[in-house]
């Protein structure tokens, strides 16, 4: 496995300690491989369009990434390790997988009527769904 890998790979959003901190700093500034992204990308239930959308570039861009293993930019980057970090949360929240996926693709009022995933585009938005995920662990319903 890649250091890429490993350090996204053990990174949840708990465990975000000065060390693991500047390891995440310096993988964003490096941007990560796209080797690294497509396994990351495959542990989780969304297809290339979804994942050109929520890096805010296209499927023949990722396409030619992946050609030449290219590296994502910083922002790519940072966005892999923000869903990364959410979609592990989320399974913990729920407890299984599958709850959490069907609650990612539904409405929900709490988040204005919008789809969970389709606010993964933007940080704010993560940080959005990462927060009504807190509200759901500590039972504080809408």
């Amino acid at each position: 496995m890649s250091t890429a890998r490993k350090i996204i790979s053990s990174t949840s959003s708990r465990q975000n300690d000065d060390k693991r901190a500047f390891k995440l700093i310096n993988l964003v500034r490096n941007g990560i491989p796209f080797n690294d992204f497509s396994y990351i990308a495959a542990e989780h239930p969304f297809d290339n369009k979804e994942w050109g959308q929520f890096l805010n570039t296209t499927t023949r861009t990722l396409d030619r990434y992946k050609e030449g293993n290219k590296r994502l930019t910083q922002k790519q980057t940072e966005r892999v390790i923000e869903i990364q970090q959410l979609m592990e949360y989320g399974i913990t929240v729920f407890e299984n997988n599958q709850n959490f996926y069907t609650w990612l693709n539904s409405k929900n009022v709490a988040l204005g009527g919008f789809v969970p995933k389709k606010l993964f585009d933007t940080t704010i938005g993560i940080n959005l769904v990462k927060d009504e995920l807190g509200k759901i662990e500590h039972g504080i319903l809408a």
